[in-house]
């Protein structure tokens, strides 16, 4: 089946998708809805291409009288088991996540949205996350825009995933956060003007009582990549709040960190590596280390930089 070349804008969403397969959605616009411009759910090996879905959003009141621009809107929404789709080309700008993936249902309930191919969209501006994929594994984010939001990744509990060639800047809280993950590569990506460029790290949250297994973050490669002008450009660590074991395994390797007021912080690791990487002027430290985290520094090239390696 083909959804192409409609105009299904301002209205509460523009194409719901309920236990599809082979069908493609093309060169639409579904933008200005209030809830989800192109939304999947148990839908698997589709085409997602080319299409417009911006300012999905609407104002929400939160239980404490705050008031949001948010409301779980997206531009895209993938839910209850959506696997081995390609989204391609699409723009997904100004909603309340630009693509929201979830593959968890309360309480305990997996049920992956994997294997899905997520490449040459433009997710910026967003109030909450350009991208969020949780408790999923085996997806792929490629040449993505995701920029100018809160985070420009949300990707709690994932794994297996790849993030390559994204552009990732100016998010004011994190471009990259991912707690309790394991084996996710991030490969020649540019984190740019984030509050963090990338934060690898626990907090100990209620979920754990239904994934025991996910208590530590461990094992990511991050290879060169290029963090400029963050506030902290990697932040590995395990958190305060009470979880079995430290995190590990972060190997961080050819990088460029520039201009940021710390290159990279680890705190609370064992069994990780820094090396091969590039420090030019990095205005606090190139690599802060706190606590004495167990961490291999290899030969890394240090230029300008107010400490090479700051420990407290």
């Amino acid at each position: 089946a083909q959804v192409e070349d409609n105009d299904l804008q301002h209205q509460q969403n523009g194409v719901l998708m309920y236990g599809c397969s082979r069908v493609t959605v093309a060169r639409n616009n579904t933008s200005f809805n209030s809830g989800w411009g192109i939304y999947l759910a148990g839908s698997s090996d589709n085409l997602i291409e080319d299409n417009t879905s911006d300012f999905c959003n609407r104002v929400f009141r939160r239980e404490n009288g705050m008031e949001r621009v948010e409301a779980d809107t997206a531009g895209l929404a993938m839910v209850h088991g959506c696997s081995r789709n390609k989204i391609l080309r699409n723009r997904f700008r100004c909603c309340g996540d630009g693509i929201f993936i979830v593959g968890y249902e309360h309480p305990g309930v997996i049920n992956g949205c994997d294997d899905n191919l997520i490449e040459d969209n433009d997710c910026s501006f967003c109030p909450n996350n350009a991208i969020e994929s949780t408790f999923c594994k085996g997806n792929i984010f490629r040449r993505n825009i995701c920029s100018g939001s809160n985070y420009g990744f949300w990707m709690g509990f994932s794994w297996d995933n790849l993030v390559e060639d994204n552009t990732i800047a100016d998010n004011r809280i994190a471009g990259v956060a991912l707690e309790h993950g394991h084996h996710v590569r991030f490969i020649n990506n540019r984190f740019l003007r984030n509050r963090e460029g990338m934060r690898l790290w626990t907090r100990g949250i209620s979920v754990l009582e239904y994934w025991p297994t996910f208590q530590v973050a461990h094992d990511f490669d991050v290879e060169n990549n290029v963090f400029d002008d963050n506030g902290i450009g990697f932040n590995g660590y395990t958190g305060p709040e009470p979880v079995e074991g430290i995190c590990y395994g972060y190997h961080v390797s050819g990088n460029m960190f520039r201009n940021n007021r710390h290159g990279a912080r680890f705190a609370r690791v064992r069994d990780s590596s820094i090396a091969r990487n590039q420090f030019e002027n990095n205005a606090r430290s190139a690599i802060l280390f706190e606590g004495e985290p167990d961490v291999e520094v290899g030969e890394n090239s240090f230029s300008g930089n107010t400490a090479d390696v700051l420990r407290v």
